[in-house]
């Protein structure tokens, strides 16, 4: 069942990137208002906020360090064709997640809900997805026992925690993840999960699909530890 809607592409520097290598990532988004108003809560960098600002007013703006290509407009809106959706729930869920430089997390969520949509924004065809996570902790296994801690969004800050928003606390390692039950967070956003080359292949894509493990690890990048 093939709709068409009004979306925004909000194009910013890619705060995973590798130490010698830069590159920019796409978010995506229904109602540019709420992106504005969730991300500037949890956005650091003013300098980024006003970037944003003027692109959305409609001055041409990038956030990748004075490139000026067109396609690094900050703030794009199109007609946007959304091809399928599907939603996943996965329960007590164990996966593994890596930054640029290949340092790897194990991470644990007592359950993870995902919303994908199929699109194509202006010449790009892509999966995105919203997330639901709670229960988020670190998994490691030292001296042949399990231990868990807090985790939280380490990079892009497009991941609203929810609940108590200011936890923080320190259970240093555990032995069970029933400490970070409250642990949860929520995309602002449709997050890119894969971008095809033509629009079969991603028609080919809807049918097939299944969660996998490489999926997981592109959505919850932002949370590897450094």
């Amino acid at each position: 069942m093939v709709q068409e809607a009004d979306w925004y592409m909000v194009t910013l520097y890619d705060m995973t990137c590798h130490p010698t290598a830069d590159w920019t990532i796409n978010f995506f988004t229904e109602d540019i208002e709420d992106f504005q108003s969730r991300w500037f809560k949890l956005e650091k960098d003013e300098g980024r906020k006003e970037r944003f600002l003027r692109s959305k007013s409609g001055t041409f703006e990038t956030d990748y360090y004075g490139v000026k290509e067109a396609e690094l407009d900050i703030v794009q809106r199109d007609r946007v064709t959304i091809y399928d959706e599907k939603k996943f729930t996965l329960s007590n869920t164990y996966f593994w997640i890596e930054n640029a430089v290949g340092f790897r997390s194990h991470l644990h969520a007592d359950a993870i809900e995902l919303q994908f949509k199929w699109i194509r924004f202006k010449s790009k065809f892509a999966r995105v997805a919203k997330v639901k996570v709670s229960g988020l902790t670190h998994h490691l296994y030292i001296d042949g026992k399990h231990k868990f801690s807090a985790t939280k969004c380490w990079s892009n800050p497009v991941m609203e925690r929810l609940g108590d928003k200011n936890f923080d606390k320190d259970y240093g390692l555990c032995d069970s993840p029933e400490k970070f039950a409250e642990n949860s967070f929520v995309s602002i956003c449709y997050l890119p999960n894969f971008f095809f080359k033509s629009e079969r292949k991603l028609l080919n894509d809807t049918y097939k699909f299944v969660v996998g493990k490489r999926d997981l690890l592109v959505l919850f990048q932002d949370f590897t530890s450094c």
